[in-house]
């Protein structure tokens, strides 16, 4: 798995490769994926409390709409991999509560502390499998306001996505190139001086007019 880095305008269908993002496979739609990304060091703030931590977060935390292409077999790439980590959660929080609630009618109050542990180590298993599941699926490692970095692209994408960038590049070059080549960059040749511009101005005597004086 690579990691590739998308400028705001190269997040749109007509400038990524047809290539699955997922697999590698030549692409055939289009996934319109609102990626969200927050500092890492935000989530220290949750040792402060809920409340500051949900403040920042909502803050801290930046978007960005990314067209990914798929194949026909990852359409649902994106939502199937989260109902793969939050419906085992919810199943585990019904059925401790269900069973917690069973067990306290019945009277008994050793089972209800061994459900109590039976779903803390549920819920310790859904941590690490949701965060296997995390650390091997496409997610943004950095937003800013134009650009977005994403992991686990397939290698053929991230090979694609680079060629793609690099002909745009040379054809943007390009371009420049011959709208250089519409005007005349020649120096223009400087005026010649006449040669009255060189010698110092001489005062016309004829033109000094002074007044006359009187005698008396």
């Amino acid at each position: 798995m690579a990691q590739i880095h998308l400028h705001e305008s190269e997040t749109y269908r007509e400038r990524l490769p047809a290539v699955c993002m997922a697999c590698g496979q030549p692409a055939s739609d289009h996934i319109r994926k609102n990626f969200s990304w927050c500092p890492p060091w935000v989530g220290i703030l949750i040792l402060a409390g809920a409340l500051p931590y949900i403040i920042v977060a909502s803050i801290m935390t930046k978007r960005m709409l990314v067209e990914v292409p798929v194949c026909d077999r990852h359409r649902g790439y994106f939502w199937k991999r989260n109902l793969l980590m939050w419906l085992p959660l919810l199943f585990i929080g019904l059925a401790g509560i269900g069973l917690g609630i069973a067990l306290d009618a019945v009277g008994n109050k050793d089972l209800v502390g061994f459900a109590c542990v039976a779903s803390a180590l549920a819920f310790l298993v859904w941590l690490i499998i949701a965060l296997i599941i995390q650390a091997m699926m496409i997610k943004p490692t950095e937003i800013t306001e134009r650009t977005i970095s994403l992991k686990c692209v397939h290698d053929d994408f991230a090979g694609a996505m680079r060629d793609m960038q690099d002909d745009y590049e040379r054809g943007r070059r390009r371009r420049r190139y011959d709208d250089d080549d519409d005007y005349d960059d020649r120096p223009r040749r400087p005026r010649p001086r006449a040669d009255d511009d060189e010698a110092p101005r001489r005062r016309d005597d004829r033109t000094d007019i002074r007044p006359e004086r009187d005698f008396e």
